[in-house]
């Protein structure tokens, strides 16, 4: 089975250097035809599972993969600047779930 795949490790700076790593822990991504290739991919040595809905994988957009392409270095590594925001900084909340937990709050 011939699968067209896409792992750039990222390099974020660590003290003492840089640290190289793939971005998310297990995962990679994959171009595939789902409804051709889903079962044999999902039962591959080593796929835990493939990222989705119950019914169908998740697809990742095209430009994303080309913007991370063009973000790779001369190894071939995207660089992750990872900063903490400053109080003041402006923020903007894109999603949120909000769960409560049952009896979490004290009833007076």
């Amino acid at each position: 089975m011939q699968l067209e795949t896409f792992l750039p490790p990222m390099r974020m700076p660590v003290r003492g250097g840089r640290l190289s790593k793939p971005p998310f822990r297990g995962s990679l991504c994959a171009r595939f035809w789902p409804d051709l290739l889903l079962r044999a991919v999902s039962h591959r040595r080593g796929v835990t599972r493939v990222v989705g809905s119950r019914k169908r994988p998740l697809p990742i957009d095209d430009a994303v993969i080309s913007s991370v392409r063009e973000q790779r270095d001369d190894r071939g590594c995207v660089f992750l600047e990872i900063s903490a925001p400053a109080a003041g900084d402006a923020a903007q909340v894109q999603h949120c779930r909000l769960i409560v937990a049952r009896d979490a709050v004290k009833r007076t």
